[in-house]
């Protein structure tokens, strides 16, 4: 029995990237953080940051834009079963490149949006790949490289989502100032 833990032990080790002097995992954590961190323009408290321009540019109420965000955040929500599964077959180095690149696009998308619909599309978009994929995948991450020390793991890379939450909102407000976009 002992044989086999140092077996897939050295297993293990051939196979990481570089040698650390530390557990490995903890790398894993500091990148699981930076995905939840980067998260956060698909988060409800970096798109409320935009609501009264919604209103005001689109002429809808306030009740309509929360029901486009509600309902695309519903249905991104259902996708993220997809997701996780391309997640296990792709892994989560390819797919938090993807999802990255595709989180980006979504927010250049929403810079465009004209109506209803292409705000739904920006929502969804923002909704599943920033919410819902970089906090899974981020997630997920972490819990692979650790049994018994999983809940601290998951605590430490969940302070990458209240930096975030931090960080954001006013970072997109000085954004909005410096670029003059309000009228």
């Amino acid at each position: 029995m002992g044989n086999i833990t140092k077996e897939v032990a050295a297993a293990t080790r051939h196979r990481l990237p570089f040698s650390t002097p530390f557990y490995y995992g903890w790398l894993m954590v500091a990148i699981g953080a930076l995905g939840v961190f980067f998260s956060g323009p698909g988060q409800t408290y970096s798109n409320s940051v935009f609501i009264e321009s919604y209103i005001s540019d689109f002429d809808m109420s306030r009740t309509t834009v929360s029901s486009i965000y509600s309902a695309a955040t519903l249905l991104a929500g259902f996708l993220l079963f997809g997701i996780g599964k391309l997640t296990d077959r792709y892994g989560r180095r390819i797919m938090l490149t993807i999802v990255s690149g595709l989180l980006a696009a979504a927010c250049f998308w929403n810079s465009f949006a004209a109506g209803a619909i292409t705000l739904f599309i920006g929502f969804f978009c923002i909704r599943l790949f920033g919410q819902g994929s970089m906090t899974m995948i981020s997630n997920t991450l972490v819990s692979q490289w650790f049994i018994k020390q999983r809940g601290r793991a998951l605590s430490f890379a969940s302070l990458g989502g209240l930096l975030g939450a931090a960080f954001f909102p006013p970072f997109i407000n000085l954004l909005i100032d410096a670029l003059d976009c309000q009228q």
